[in-house]
């Protein structure tokens, strides 16, 4: 979507073609200093930017949530990296390195599933992004 000069064309191109039963699964970056520049992406998508043009386009949205936190925080400073790394260390040591992993991702989505869907922590998640500067 963020490639696109004319999403909403391609958008209704989808929605005409598209079964009524059909779903769209929809995924647009986050804002990042790097990747927004004009030469990676045409347009930046907030979630409100995003559900206008897809009620304009046609689609009902059933459920939206945002996600990547916790990524971008890993490559920021040696605080986030220790905030990140120090859970999946102690969850190696503990359960050891196959399970150890497993049950680091699963937190990580859990975590990245529960801020995503609360209007009221996607502030907290956006005020985080750019403290952070990501």
């Amino acid at each position: 979507m963020e490639h696109l000069f004319e999403d909403y064309v391609a958008l209704n191109e989808i929605r005409r073609i598209m079964k009524d039963e059909g779903v769209l699964v929809v995924t647009v970056p986050y804002y990042s200093n790097k990747q927004d520049e004009p030469e990676y992406h045409v347009r930046v998508h907030t979630p409100k930017t995003l559900q206008r043009l897809l009620s304009y386009c046609g689609f009902k949205i059933e459920e939206h949530f945002c996600r990547g936190l916790i990524v971008c925080l890993s490559d920021k400073n040696i605080f986030t990296r220790l905030l990140i790394y120090l859970p999946l260390l102690f969850l190696v040591i503990f359960f050891g390195a196959e399970k150890g992993r497993k049950k680091y991702r699963y937190f990580c989505f859990s975590i990245e599933n529960f801020i995503g869907r609360n209007k009221y922590l996607n502030f907290i998640h956006k005020d985080l992004f750019l403290f952070f500067h990501l």
